[in-house]
């Protein structure tokens, strides 16, 4: 059925919450790639999950959220990045330096949604 109907020279990348996160990367390493048929046109990120070492409005509104208080988001992060790093390591800062920065500007378009009501965004 996709051989037949898809339209891979069109392909937009969706991702909410870490996966946000996770297409966000991923289109990022792949643009060097020769990925044909693929061509990546766009993404769309629906409060993609970033951090950093600076607090968002949002992480300092929510820091007492019953459901993803402060500290527990701050877990996730220390689970999820490499021993002995901090918040500002690109998986989790998209803006702090190192070879990705600079493909930044060769993405497509892209939308990001965010709301201000989540203690993740």
């Amino acid at each position: 059925w996709l051989r037949n109907y898809g339209e891979f020279t069109r392909f937009c990348l969706v991702g909410r919450g870490r996966g946000g996160n996770i297409v966000f990367r991923a289109t990022v390493s792949v643009l060097d790639l020769d990925i044909n048929p693929l061509k990546i046109c766009g993404l769309a990120l629906n409060q993609p999950m970033f951090g950093g070492l600076q607090r968002t409005t949002s992480e300092l509104k929510f820091a007492t959220d019953t459901v993803l208080p402060l500290p527990a988001l701050d877990l996730l992060w220390d689970l999820a990045l490499p021993t002995g790093t901090n918040h500002d390591h690109p998986y989790c800062n998209p803006m702090v330096g190192g070879p990705h920065l600079s493909k930044v500007s060769m993405l497509r378009r892209c939308l990001m949604i965010g709301f201000g009501e989540d203690p993740t965004v």
